[in-house]
């Protein structure tokens, strides 16, 4: 990257100010492009964890129906076979329940931390360099 100095140095302010300008759209436009890319990657774990949500649930639906043929079998039945699929419905439930937890925690987490450490780059380096152009033009100005 060249230096303020050997860049701008024989630029009148116009002239400057319009290179600033064009150095500030060329920003712009790669952050729309990097934030376009954070967007499609934030797409790609919003559908893992949309699946995982959803198969949570279906797993939790699947526990339910296992919870309820074990509370058919302990009415019907003062025998062991409820309180083994009392069992089996618990951990199913258990399982869809981590499950779309594991989901929903994914869908939290989701946001453009690459284009956000750039936007944040990109304005300390046009600050700096404004305020060099500007400290520049002065010191020639009163030279």
């Amino acid at each position: 990257m060249a230096t303020v100095e050997g860049r701008y140095q024989d630029m009148s302010t116009p002239e400057l100010l319009q290179a600033l300008k064009e150095e500030g759209q060329r920003f712009a436009k790669a952050e729309v492009d990097s934030a376009k890319r954070d967007f499609k990657q934030s797409g790609k774990k919003a559908a893992m964890g949309g699946g995982l949500l959803g198969a949570g649930g279906v797993v939790a639906v699947l526990g339910c129906i296992w919870l309820l043929g074990a509370a058919v079998y302990a009415l019907a039945l003062a025998l062991p076979l409820w309180a083994s699929a009392l069992i089996i419905g618990g951990v199913v439930t258990l399982a869809g329940a981590l499950m779309a937890w594991a989901g929903a925690e994914r869908m939290k987490k989701l946001k453009p931390e690459q284009t956000m450490k750039n936007l944040e780059e990109d304005q300390r380096w046009l600050k700096g360099t404004l305020q060099q152009a500007l400290a520049q033009r002065r010191g020639s100005a009163s030279a």
